[in-house]
């Protein structure tokens, strides 16, 4: 299939394209609206899939919705912000990806296991009497029929079904994809999330000399490409495992096949980038020392 990047055949066709943001924000508006189109042919109609499926749909939805305010957020350069988004991103990515991969079984314990906090809340209330409990208590048992599941089931969870990020990391990536989707940009966007020292120091603080800090607090607008198209690469492979997903089990997203091929030639130019700023951290390292 055509695709308007038909001419982008090696990483140096790609150096030129990467002077300014217009090539690169253009990219990841394409790959918004592959997204929005997979999900709605017009703002008044919709796909729609089975409950003990939605879980992968409601996280295509999520990176859909994130990854949009994603990118208005990295149009103003504001690189604290932003990086708190890749993190979500790259949990509700892999979350996606393992369901698809390991089908109804973990489908089920992903609904299932996503109770057991309240269940213990349930239990520590069930006989209380005031409004506050009765509401939470009765939005719970209902939420619970509607997922099919009993009280009693909660009962039986098998503590193995509570898989970390991490776990997910292991089973669902090859070492290849580990190294370029998770090692490369996890870190620091996990820092954002949990507040560490490696974030503050880094964004939030300016080191000015002899043990002393500062607030950084500056406008300045940072949005250079090595920060998005980390993020735009997982895009790319979120819309090429959804599609074929829903359309598998007979939910058709209409032109599925030419939204995953223009997916796949976006992710192709994604990664000729790569290979460039490979080379640019191995030629002119002291360049991004500063940044």
């Amino acid at each position: 299939m055509l695709t308007p990047y038909k001419s982008i055949k090696t990483k140096q066709d790609i150096i030129l394209l990467l002077n300014d943001n217009v090539f690169v924000i253009s990219l990841c508006d394409n790959l918004t609206y592959l997204m929005k189109r997979s999900i709605s042919l017009d703002d008044s109609s919709y796909i729609c899939c089975p409950r003990e499926q939605a879980p992968i749909l409601g996280l295509y939805v999520k990176l859909y919705k994130f990854w949009k305010e994603f990118l208005n957020v990295y149009r103003r350069g504001e690189l604290g912000v932003y990086i708190a988004y890749e993190r979500i991103l790259y949990e509700a990515f892999t979350k996606m990806t393992y369901l698809i991969a390991n089908g109804k079984d973990a489908l089920d314990d992903f609904r299932l296991v996503s109770y057991k906090n309240r269940i213990n809340t349930y239990n520590k209330t069930e006989k209380k009497v005031d409004g506050v409990n009765i509401v939470r208590n009765a939005k719970f048992l209902d939420d619970l029929n509607a997922d099919g599941f009993t009280v009693d089931d909660l009962k039986s969870i098998n503590p193995k079904n509570f898989r970390t990020i991490l776990d997910l990391v292991e089973q669902t990536y090859t070492k290849e994809e580990k190294d370029l989707i998770y090692t490369l940009g996890y870190g620091l966007s996990s820092d954002a999330i949990h507040s560490d020292w490696g974030e503050l120091r880094q964004i939030h603080l300016n080191d000015i000399g002899d043990g002393m800090m500062v607030p950084n607090i500056s406008d300045r607008v940072y949005n250079h490409y090595r920060a998005i198209l980390p993020i735009a690469d997982i895009i790319s492979m979120a819309i090429q495992a959804f599609i074929p997903y829903i359309n598998e089990t007979k939910i058709v997203v209409i032109d599925g096949d030419s939204l995953v091929s223009v997916a796949k030639d976006i992710q192709r130019v994604i990664r000729l980038s790569f290979e460039y700023i490979k080379d640019e951290y191995e030629n002119t390292p002291d360049a991004f020392m500063i940044d």
